[in-house]
């Protein structure tokens, strides 16, 4: 009889360790839980940021093409730009 008190002590023992460490487990799951959701807000926000960026980078990449076509536009007309620089010259000259 005596060893069956023995073991039933053990095992009331045990359980108690086991609800120990499972209180620890359910802490540290919430903790994850918490880093995780903090993780995915984070990286929503770097996506928002990325697309911001892209639409900046977009508008800059477009306002360098119309300048190229500006520019291109003004070689074309390189007689005429001759004329106007040959008067410019003349009067600041």
């Amino acid at each position: 009889m005596n060893d069956i008190s023995i073991k039933i002590k053990e095992t009331a023992e045990m359980a108690v360790k086991a609800s120990v460490l499972s209180g620890h487990t359910g802490e540290a799951v919430e903790r994850s839980n918490k880093k995780m959701s903090e993780m995915s807000k984070a990286m929503l926000e770097i996506t928002q940021k990325s697309n911001e960026i892209n639409k900046i980078i977009k508008t800059i990449d477009d306002i360098a093409f119309q300048t190229n076509i500006l520019s291109l536009k003004c070689r074309n007309r390189s007689g005429k730009s001759r004329r106007c620089r040959k008067r410019l010259r003349g009067s600041c000259g």
